[in-house]
């Protein structure tokens, strides 16, 4: 069954926060096409100080936020970041923590900690939309989709992956 919308939206009153590379720029064009007006986007939900920046220009905005399957964002981070290009996924995820990049400060690990990430924001009662599910939409626009084909990843390396991420994550 297709994703809907469980509600409508007050437009004026939404700003749309997402990770990098999970489908917040779709969920924009997807959501300004749908209602036929601008809708504002900021990506610093894995940003320390994202809360600070929220409230300071969008106190009285309703947060729409997306979320996508981990894995699947790092792989598209992973590319489209052009670390493919020097590093194999698996050697990628196991990096020290990078410096400023378009990633930010910190490993890249660090940003697949939606729940955490999001936790600040949920005195705002956001909107969650989850890309896997968005995708399914025949109007919902892939920004990105040009990088895809090379990303395939072998189901060997996807396992080795998600047992990364896992240990990763249950170091928290």
């Amino acid at each position: 069954m297709p994703y809907q919308e469980e509600e409508d939206l007050h437009l004026k009153q939404i700003v749309i926060l997402g990770f990098n590379k999970s489908g917040s720029v779709s969920l924009q064009r997807y959501l300004e096409k749908k209602y036929a007006q601008e809708i504002p986007r900021l990506e610093y939900l894995h940003d320390p100080t994202g809360v600070k920046k929220f409230e300071a220009k969008y106190k009285d905005c309703k947060p729409v936020i997306i979320t996508r399957d981990p894995l699947e964002r790092l792989i598209s981070m992973w590319a489209y970041y052009g670390q493919n290009k020097f590093y194999q996924f698996n050697e990628w995820l196991q990096r020290p923590p990078m410096t400023q990049t378009g990633q930010g400060w910190q490993n890249p690990l660090d940003s697949i900690r939606q729940e955490y990430h999001i936790k600040p924001f949920l005195k705002y009662k956001p909107k969650l939309y989850k890309f896997e599910k968005m995708i399914k939409l025949p109007d919902f626009p892939h920004e990105n989709k040009l990088h895809r084909e090379g990303l395939r990843q072998p189901e060997s390396v996807k396992v080795i992956s998600r047992k990364i991420i896992q240990e990763y994550l249950n170091g928290f």
